[in-house]
């Protein structure tokens, strides 16, 4: 939104917090808001998927396409996180 000056935002309105289901769907939309402001333009900086999308100008291509579970391009700095968090 241009007036939050490409700042993520979650709109919430008062029947949101009817139940806990609602609830935890507000959080988990608030920590999409928090990702976007922290760390995830690096982390998509480091997926060759992520690159290969936008320089086609598909913005939107983790909504459109199937998740690529047996994509290298995922797999293999999944594998390295995995590794790094053992280590």
């Amino acid at each position: 939104m241009e007036a939050l000056d490409g700042r993520s935002a979650a709109v919430v309105t008062p029947d949101a917090f009817d139940s806990l289901k609602e609830q935890v769907l507000v959080l988990h939309e608030f920590v999409h808001c928090y990702q976007h402001l922290t760390c995830e333009q690096s982390l998509r900086d480091q997926l060759e998927i992520a690159r290969q999308e936008e320089a086609k100008g598909h913005q939107t291509w983790e909504l459109d396409m199937p998740f690529p579970y047996e994509s290298e391009a995922f797999t293999e700095p999944l594998w390295q996180l995995f590794v790094s968090i053992e280590s």
